[in-house]
C-alpha cells in the first residue's frame, strides 16, 4: 500500500447541521440539491452551495488522470450511516449532498486497516485542500471511496472562488509558464502571489499552493517590497 497523507488534526466530521447546513436524514432537503455534469459526461447530484466546487474538483481530478466511473460514482442520497450493514440512526453526509463516493467497487469500505483502494495520494491532498475530508482517514473502519465537505457554507463560497481563479490561470498545453512560475511574498505578510507570463494570481492560503500548480511548489519564495509587488501587479 502506498503512503497517504496523514489525517489532519482537529477536524470535526459529521457535524453538518452545526456548521449551518440545516437538517440531514431523515429530514433531507432535496430542494437544496443540484445535478451537475462533468466534462467527461458523468452526472451526479450534490448540495447547490458546493456544486461548482465539486464540478471543478472532479473535472480537475479527471484531467490529472484519475478516471471516474459513472456507474460507481455518486453524491446526494437521503439516508443514514450504515456500519457493517447495520443502521446507526445517524445521518450520512450524503443526506445533505455534501459527500461524494468515487469508484466504489474499486475503493470499497473495509476494516480498520486500509488494504484496497486505487485512490492516489495526490487526490486525497487535493480534495482536502478544498475542504473534503477523506473516508480513508476514519479512525475506525476505512471508507476510501468517500469524500465529505467538512466546512461551512461561507467557506464553500471562498474555496470555490479560489479554485475557480486558480484553474482559470492554467493553460491548455503543458510547457506554458504556468507550470514554471515563481512565487513572491512581502516580508511579514501572509499573502503569496504566483507570478507567470499569463498573470499574477493571489493565493490566500499558502498551503494550497502545491495543489494549484502542476509539479508542486518551489521551496524558495522570493521576498519583494510593497513597491515591487505593486509594479508586478501594474504590469498585469
Amino acid at each position: 500500500m502506498v503512503d497517504f497523507p496523514s489525517r489532519p488534526p482537529g477536524v470535526v466530521i459529521n457535524g453538518a447541521e452545526k456548521r449551518g447546513w440545516g437538517t440531514g436524514w431523515p429530514h433531507c432537503q432535496p430542494n437544496q440539491q443540484k445535478t451537475i455534469r462533468l466534462n467527461s459526461g458523468l452526472v451526479l447530484t450534490v448540495r447547490h452551495e458546493v456544486a461548482e466546487l465539486i464540478t471543478l474538483l472532479l473535472d480537475e481530478v479527471e484531467r490529472r488522470g484519475y478516471d471516474l466511473l459513472p456507474e460507481q460514482t455518486g453524491g446526494y442520497n437521503c439516508r443514514q450511516i450504515f456500519h457493517h450493514g447495520k443502521p446507526t440512526g445517524e445521518p450520512s453526509n450524503h443526506s445533505w449532498g455534501l459527500a461524494v463516493d468515487l469508484n466504489w467497487n474499486l475503493n470499497p469500505a473495509q476494516g480498520r486497516v486500509l488494504e484496497t483502494t486505487n485512490i492516489p495520494p495526490w487526490l486525497v491532498s487535493f480534495m482536502w485542500s478544498f475542504g473534503f475530508f477523506w473516508g480513508g482517514w476514519y479512525k475506525s473502519d476505512k471508507d476510501p471511496m468517500h469524500f465529505e465537505f467538512a466546512k461551512t457554507p461561507s467557506q464553500a463560497e471562498v474555496l470555490t472562488n479560489a479554485l475557480r481563479t486558480a484553474l482559470g490561470q492554467q493553460p491548455t498545453a503543458i510547457g506554458d509558464d504556468m507550470f514554471n512560475p515563481f512565487f513572491v511574498q512581502v516580508q511579514g505578510q501572509i499573502a503569496i502571489f504566483i507570478v507567470t507570463s499569463g498573470g499574477v494570481l493571489h493565493v490566500k492560503n499558502p498551503t494550497h499552493l502545491r495543489f494549484l500548480v502542476k509539479g508542486g511548489v518551489p521551496e524558495a519564495i522570493t521576498f519583494v517590497t510593497d513597491a515591487e509587488l505593486a509594479a508586478l501587479l501594474e504590469r498585469e
